[in-house]
């Protein structure tokens, strides 16, 4: 997942700096996204029998619950959130 913000964050940045990104780069940066965790596990819910899908859906939301737990303290505070 981090590998996947740090391409997410360089994206953005070369964007915003008006700087051209070749689509080579945009389709890495979709297939980074498609490898995540995050994306696998929903994709394991939605492909799952009817007998494994609760057993799917609490893996999901368990590491949905964890990013939000792990998020940076920087991205809280860019936020405003006086948790930070």
């Amino acid at each position: 997942m981090e590998e996947l913000r740090k391409a997410a964050r360089g994206l953005v940045l070369r964007v915003a700096d008006g700087d051209d990104v070749p689509i080579e780069t945009l389709r890495e940066f979709a297939a980074l996204t498609l490898q995540c965790e995050l994306v696998q596990l929903a994709q394991r819910l939605q492909d799952a029998p009817p007998e494994f899908a609760v057993r799917c859906a609490m893996e999901l939301a368990s590491f949905v619950l964890t990013l939000e737990t792990t998020k940076p303290a920087s991205e809280g505070a860019s936020h405003g959130d006086p948790s930070s």
